[in-house]
């Protein structure tokens, strides 16, 4: 810069040239410290016109924290100083400040400085951003948790952070310019990681960076320990240089191999207690089998009245004393992990209706109105595990029927149909009971738990048929849950994705038959009337409802009158002032309605559940009424089929059965207790075949060597040789293509454990 000014003040010309055109802002100043020119660079760089900068002294556009050092460096002018270079910020015009890097010549002769200044802000503020990130960066590793630890690529250690300190025993002044290799990494390593980091120098070998990887360390009191860590490495003109960011994982290697040794305790516990499951199953459901198989065979048998209603209460007590047995094995099973589902192709209409059969004595005994109302659009066929939602709608069906006392329970199913052409299941079950307050209804699906304790007293049960349906919905990927008002009822509700089979269709085919004819429906209860009517308009029929046999009389007077008389009628049996059979009879007495068919709508209880020839009835259909009994009840009244051939018929009280003959199939009976023995022997000879009785695996095999057998009755567990033995020797001994079917008997309620499969079905030797 000297020697331009040199160029400049010999060729004034040349100088005269350069102050125009220069980029650089180019100024001249006295020994007073004001400004005489400044080229136009200065409007560029300070937003100043040439006159405006002029106007003020130098000093003054100097930042105020720049000020000393500039005058410092004006005083080296009186010490004798020809030139000088400094660094400092002027003001630019929008307020801002720009840092300028100065170079300067003195000329004595003239009392003038000659001045040029380059902005250098962008530099600066690059500077800043560098320094501060570096000081950042720094302090990251400083505060770091893990070990940083850098070296060259020499394996010389070249940043130490607090942290490694720490972990390897070493300072940072002891460590750096050391090399790694024997510091920190035990002995039999150290060649492996000079070998490593000749490869990646030499040929980029980068298989080890970015990855995490897990090692031995060395402390420097010799002992060993495990790291995680991470390597990166850093490319520059001086080479390569490695950094490493390490963890000490001692106490999670610890805290793993405590949580391995735990599993691995836990799956021991899960198996004892499965075990344990599987022989409180059969040793309780064993004594149940002959409970509940004697009674039933008692109850067909001559009893006078009293002794049936004796053995009615011991079969209904096994079998409510099996249910709360099956509570508790399903909950066992659920808790050790051990229950499965399994999915097959199943009608979910079919299944609610299956399940509301099995409670409707109870609710008509309570003279409750069991309701069923199945969306038209649900799909007919599902693939889900049928059985399993079966147990979860008749757990909510028989809460909402034992919390109610009067009024009705409706269990309501809808699907929608999902993106992926799954269906959205919703079924719900609403009661008029003694509802739930709303700080109670979280603890419903707990185990063992009620709304409070008086119910355990009052309605009985063991509080896990709530706990066992949300674990089975959830095992599907479904939700479930409940909402009440105290004394006005409760609604229960679960919902599951299903998948819909190729073969599934909204509607069964067919059901148009029934198109236009004329129904009427009286029923007093206006969720069961609408839901029927709701039922019949899907198959196209004209419906109309009555609420009273009053109104219904009069609405069928009406229709005959205007030539259009109903063709059917569906009654109910149970109606205040008026029932069913009187309206029947009042309607038979009028020669214009008597061509009416009559349909009677009956619980199951308070009668005998058949027609005779006196009834006023055509057809006879049990609440809830099932979809598929309604619709072949009708289509047979409309086909003209005589009545009697459809009547039920009353079931005898003994039913003497098949008496076997020499010549009927001979059953083999394998089991070892002495009450399970009589029950099924007894069976088997009801249904005409003849037995014999092996009390043990081995005494089988003999009577198995002495003659063929049509079937064998295996029971599972049994002393001496059990059935799983038997029959491995029995298929083992079998010669000339002959294969005797075995059928496995077990009250083991773990799902594989009877894992001798039936070799032919039943069709196959009876």
């Amino acid at each position: 810069m000297g020697r331009g000014w040199d160029r400049c003040l010999i060729c004034g010309a040349t100088a005269a040239r350069y102050f125009e055109v220069s980029r650089d802002l180019t100024v001249t100043a006295d020994f007073d410290g004001r400004f005489r020119s400044v080229n136009p660079a200065v409007e560029h760089i300070l937003g100043w016109s040439a006159e405006e900068f002029l106007a003020r002294p130098l000093i003054d556009m100097v930042h105020p924290d720049d000020r000393a050092a500039t005058l410092l460096e004006f005083g080296r002018l009186a010490d004798g100083e020809v030139s000088f270079n400094f660094l400092n910020r002027y003001e630019a015009k929008d307020g801002s400040y720009r840092w300028l890097e100065w170079n300067a010549i003195l000329a004595p002769e003239e009392e003038l400085m000659y001045c040029a200044a380059r902005d250098v802000t962008d530099r600066k503020q690059v500077e800043a951003a560098l320094s501060a990130s570096e000081r950042q960066t720094r302090q990251i590793l400083e505060t770091a948790h893990d070990a940083f630890v850098a070296i060259d690529a020499h394996g010389q250690v070249s940043d130490w952070n607090p942290r490694a300190e720490a972990m390897f025993g070493w300072s940072r002044d002891e460590v750096l310019g050391r090399n790694l290799a024997e510091t920190i990494i035990p002995l039999g390593q150290r060649e492996a990681h000079r070998h490593g980091l000749q490869r990646f120098v030499a040929g980029g070998d980068s298989r080890i960076l970015g990855h995490l990887l897990e090692l031995s360390a060395l402390h420097k009191d010799g002992r060993e320990f495990a790291v995680e860590l991470t390597i990166s490495a850093v490319e520059s003109e001086h080479g390569y240089s490695f950094n490493a960011f390490m963890r000490d994982i001692t106490e999670r290697r610890r805290a793993q191999q405590e949580l391995a040794h735990a599993r691995d305790q836990a799956l021991e516990a899960s198996k004892m207690k499965s075990i344990f499951v599987a022989n409180v199953s059969h040793e309780i459901r064993t004594p149940m089998n002959g409970v509940i198989g004697t009674s039933e065979l008692l109850l067909d048998t001559k009893l006078d009245a009293e002794q049936r209603e004796y053995v009615e209460m011991i079969s209904s007590s096994g079998e409510a004393l099996l249910q709360i047995i099956d509570d508790i094995l399903d909950f066992s099973k659920i808790e050790a992990g051990k229950l499965e589902l399994d999915p097959t192709d199943f009608d979910l209409g079919d299944a609610i209706e299956m399940a509301c059969a099995m409670q409707a004595e109870r609710a008509h005994s309570k003279g409750l109105e069991l309701v069923v109302a199945i969306d038209p659009e649900l799909p007919e066929l599902l693939h889900g595990d049928g059985a399993r939602l079966r147990q979860v709608i008749t757990n909510l069906v028989s809460n909402a029927v034992k919390f109610t006392a009067e009024g009705e329970v409706v269990v309501r199913a809808s699907s929608a149909t999902a993106s992926d052409g799954s269906a959205s299941v919703r079924v719900e079950i609403r009661d008029t009971g003694i509802g739930i307050a709303p700080e109670t209804l979280e603890q419903l699906f707990q185990s063992f738990s009620q709304a409070d304790s008086t119910t355990t007293r009052t309605y009985g049960g063991t509080g896990l048929g709530l706990a066992i349906s949300k674990q089975l919905v959830e095992l599907m990927d479904g939700r479930v849950g409940a909402y009440s008002e105290p004394g006005k009822g409760s609604t229960f509700w679960f919902e599951v994705s299903l998948a819909c089979p190729a073969a599934a269709k909204a509607a069964p085919a067919g059901r148009c038959e029934l198109a236009g004819l004329k129904v009427l429906v009286v029923d007093d209860n206006a969720t069961s009337r609408k839901l029927l009517v709701r039922q019949l308009g899907t198959w196209q029929m004209s419906c109309e409802a009555a609420a009273t046999a009053r109104e219904a009389v009069e609405l069928m007077a009406s229709a005959a009158s205007a030539g259009r008389p109903y063709a059917l009628a569906l009654l109910d049996r149970h109606m205040p002032g008026v029932d069913g059979y009187e309206l029947a009879r009042a309607i038979r007495a009028q020669p214009a309605l008597s061509a009416t068919r009559l349909i009677l709508l009956s619980s199951t209880v308070g009668r005998p559940q058949t027609l005779d020839d006196a009834d006023p009835f055509d057809g006879l259909l049990t609440k809830p009424v099932r979809r598929s009994r309604l619709h072949g009840e009708i289509l047979a009244l409309v086909a003209g089929e005589p009545v009697p051939e459809r009547r039920t018929q009353a079931p005898q009280s003994a039913d003497p059965g098949t008496t076997p003959t020499d010549a009927s199939p001979e059953i083999l009976v394998v089991e070892d207790t002495a009450v399970n023995q009589v029950v099924a022997v007894r069976m088997l000879q009801k249904c005409g075949f003849r037995t014999r009785v092996a009390e043990n695996g081995r005494k089988a095999l003999e009577a198995l060597s002495e003659r063929h057998y049509a079937a064998v009755l295996m029971d599972c567990q049994m002393p001496e040789l059990d059935g799983y033995q038997t029959t491995k020797l029995l298929r083992g001994s079998e010669q000339d293509g002959r294969h005797t079917p075995v059928i496995a008997m077990t009250a083991n309620s773990m799902r594989g454990s009877a894992r001798v499969r039936l070799a032919s079905s039943w069709r196959s030797w009876r």
